[in-house]
């Protein structure tokens, strides 16, 4: 284990008790999302208590920390909890992996609200087929408080989706800073996807442009919820007792570098 030095920019080891006090400690089986966003939400923390204090010069960028945060809040979680068109029945084996990011799933969660809420007001469009827009639900018969609970989750669903594919094919121009003068501060980010269907002539898209304030709010929100499906998921688990087991966190591990990585063997 390695820190930069300062003065040299080169590795020098670590000693053994600052080791001890400074890495990441392994994650508890079970508890993988639950622990990774927190110390996600830590790190950014450090960085926002930095670019508040400015008395030692430093340059502190929270808008860049805050959209490699969405990384641990919005990317690894959806993986973890997509609905995928071959798993909608299976049960969770293990502490890995199941599809409870559903408008079924997630309805009646207060987080599901807030973020429609988010979504309504925020300026979106979406040609997905299939997809209504916040504003398209919240308009038919009348206003929002007549949208259906299923509505708003397909809706919240729909916008985890195309954050999650905006973020991960970043480098196709689908994460996009906006400021109204060279030089001023970001003050909106863009969030774009895409998809080319056989037998289409035009592709689908899907846009969402947030102001820094409503992102990190958005964030916290996302993140309370990701946090509330792998609890759910807990209860589901028929070893519940050994959640939150970080020996049994690495034995996963080294049964799966065992099983692959070492002996070769298709899993």
């Amino acid at each position: 284990m390695v820190e930069l030095d300062s003065k040299s920019n080169k590795g020098v080891p670590l000693s053994d008790g600052r080791r001890k006090a400074e890495i990441d400690m392994i994650y508890p089986y079970g508890k993988l999302i639950q622990e990774f966003i927190k110390r996600t939400q830590e790190n950014l923390a450090v960085i926002n208590d930095l670019a508040d204090d400015q008395s030692q010069g430093r340059r502190v960028n929270e808008v860049t920390q805050l959209i490699n945060s969405l990384y641990g809040v919005a990317v690894l979680p959806y993986e973890f909890f997509a609905e995928r068109s071959n798993d909608k029945k299976k049960k969770p084996k293990n502490a890995f992996g199941c599809a409870l990011l559903t408008p079924e799933g997630i309805k009646g969660e207060p987080e599901t609200g807030k973020i429609w809420n988010i979504i309504k007001k925020a300026k979106h469009r979406s040609t997905y087929e299939g997809e209504d827009s916040a504003e398209e639900i919240a308009s038919k018969d009348k206003p929002d408080e007549t949208a259906t609970k299923e509505a708003k989750g397909s809706v919240v669903c729909s916008f985890l989706y195309h954050m999650r594919n905006a973020l991960a094919h970043s480098g196709n121009g689908t994460v996009l800073f906006w400021s109204e003068n060279e030089g001023d501060p970001i003050q909106s980010v863009l969030f774009y996807d895409e998809r080319k269907r056989k037998g289409r002539e035009k592709r689908e898209r899907y846009c969402i442009e947030l102001d820094i304030p409503t992102l990190c709010e958005l964030k916290d929100h996302i993140a309370a919820l990701y946090i509330k499906l792998e609890k759910k998921r807990q209860e589901e688990m028929d070893d519940s007792t050994e959640n939150g087991s970080s020996a049994r966190y690495t034995n996963f591990v080294l049964k799966r570098k065992q099983r692959f990585m070492e002996n070769k063997e298709e899993e």
